[in-house]
């Protein structure tokens, strides 16, 4: 499968994740793929929302995390990655996985 630069990025990062696990639970699965993700973002330019995380634009707008693209005049042009956590009720589910839409999907 082709992905971009930018969706190999989030796949490399998040494939990374789980080796430095230890016995969490869903906050701390999903605050360190929101972790990951912001970072992403910020690398890549986007303006990134969500709740307490450090150097993101502000909080929540919609979604857990949103990465949005202005203009000059600061016209919102696009919205590539939306995300929200997903729990799992299914016993084998990985905690703390993350949805993400938009303009990439995975």
């Amino acid at each position: 499968m082709h992905y971009d630069h930018i969706e190999q990025e989030i796949r490399e990062a998040l494939e990374k994740i789980p080796g430095r696990a230890s016995n969490w639970g869903e906050t701390e699965w999903t605050r360190n793929i929101k972790n990951e993700l912001a970072k992403l973002g910020k690398k890549h330019r986007y303006h990134v929302y969500a709740r307490d995380y450090d150097g993101v634009n502000g909080g929540e707008w919609l979604f857990d995390m949103t990465w949005l693209e202005y203009s000059e005049k600061e016209f919102l042009l696009d919205i590539p990655i939306v995300s929200f956590p997903k729990s799992e009720p299914h016993p084998k589910a990985v905690p703390g996985k993350l949805e993400i839409s938009g303009g990439r999907s995975f």
